[in-house]
């Protein structure tokens, strides 16, 4: 499996990017952005911290963590009984979400994924 980057543009005229695995499953969704540079920056951000560190602190995935500092990606539970990963940047802000997922294992799935390929993944704008 490799992934890859799209960038996307709203009806309103926001950009924003979505991070694929090549069977087109998506893993991470970014903000709005403004114009395509931000989207862009956006992406080089991810692939700055794409191998910070998972933090837990309900135990989701078994024995809770410690809060961490930034970056990080935090695995979090939903009233629904469904779970998502974030990925925050240096500054605290929320780059990336993914949508909402089963089980704990999609989570961890989902961040070995993003860990192994959105270092090198391609950008395809659409």
């Amino acid at each position: 499996m490799s992934a890859f980057y799209e960038i996307k543009r709203t009806f309103e005229g926001r950009f924003y990017y979505e991070f694929r695995s090549t069977e087109t499953r998506l893993l991470l969704r970014g903000g709005e952005r403004s114009t395509v540079h931000l989207c862009r920056a956006s992406i080089a951000s991810i692939r700055i911290i794409c191998d910070s560190p998972l933090e837990d602190t309900v135990g989701c995935l078994g024995t809770p963590t410690e809060p961490l500092g930034y970056p990080k990606f935090k695995v979090e539970r939903r009233g629904r009984g469904v779970y998502t990963l974030s990925l925050y940047a240096k500054n605290g802000k929320c780059v990336g979400k993914t949508p909402d997922l089963a089980t704990p294992a999609a989570a961890l799935d989902v961040y070995n994924s993003i860990q192994k390929y959105a270092r090198y993944a391609q950008v395809r704008d659409q």
